[in-house]
């Protein structure tokens, strides 16, 4: 029987390709992207920073797994600390030192999550960068999210200090820090999103977040416009192409 590789598959082809151009990028999955498509990894460059969210329906434990098998391939795991999930700062440990377990985990990218209620004392990441926690996990760099195209209940001067708080405090902490953006479709939007953080002095390492079925036109823009910035690309779940 003839095999038929995915579109993640295909995809991770043509992610290959711009990783030995050294096109920079980085990706994110969730670990039912990790079962449906097994080995779109292996194409993948070595070291390539592969995101792991964790999302409100899956369990931790569906992330250790996917970890496990990413691990197989000599990429980077960056597990997706959110927050509002943990009962407390020693259950955040506790998940790092798990996902450590399985791999080296240089990187974490902390979030606070879309979750109506809390399920501990944990309200927002401020409140763990603030603390002790981050430099008990012994990372060399945290990530946290932006919003380019803006947030339906935030303002854009909120978002602005709050971003350059967070990073303040990472390096307050002596731990680099980096940016990944929410999916921004407008490019425009995002460059001057972008000079706006350079006239705030912010001089961190900023990825801009895009779906991985994405527009020729679209990529090659961002490739264009911000060329010493990366990609994060995102797998869409369940979508064909």
């Amino acid at each position: 029987m003839k095999f038929e590789p995915t579109y993640r598959e295909k995809y991770a082809s043509i992610l290959r390709i711009l990783s030995l151009l050294n096109y920079k990028i980085s990706i994110e999955v969730t670990p039912e992207d990790v079962k449906d498509s097994p080995h779109s990894f292996k194409n993948l460059k070595n070291g390539t920073k592969v995101f792991i969210s964790h999302l409100a329906k899956d369990s931790i434990v569906d992330s250790y797994e996917a970890a496990e098998h990413i691990s197989k391939y000599n990429l980077e795991i960056v597990p997706h600390i959110t927050v509002r999930r943990y009962k407390d700062f020693d259950d955040i440990h506790k998940t790092i030192e798990n996902f450590r377990n399985i791999s080296p985990i240089k990187n974490i990218f902390l979030l606070a999550g879309d979750d109506d209620q809390v399920a501990g004392t944990i309200e927002d990441t401020i409140q763990v960068l603030k603390s002790d926690l981050a430099e008990s996990i012994r990372v060399d760099k945290i990530w946290i999210s932006a919003y380019p195209d803006g947030h339906s209940s935030i303002s854009e001067d909120k978002l602005y200090s709050t971003l350059v708080e967070k990073i303040d405090l990472i390096r307050q902490k002596n731990i680099e820090s980096g940016v990944i953006t929410q999916i921004t479709f407008d490019i425009k939007k995002f460059v001057q999103w972008r000079k706006n953080l350079r006239d705030l002095k912010v001089l961190t390492d900023i990825r801009a977040s895009c779906f991985f079925k994405t527009r020729k036109s679209y990529f090659l823009g961002l490739a264009k416009l911000i060329p010493v910035s990366y990609t994060h690309l995102t797998l869409p779940t369940n979508r064909e192409v």
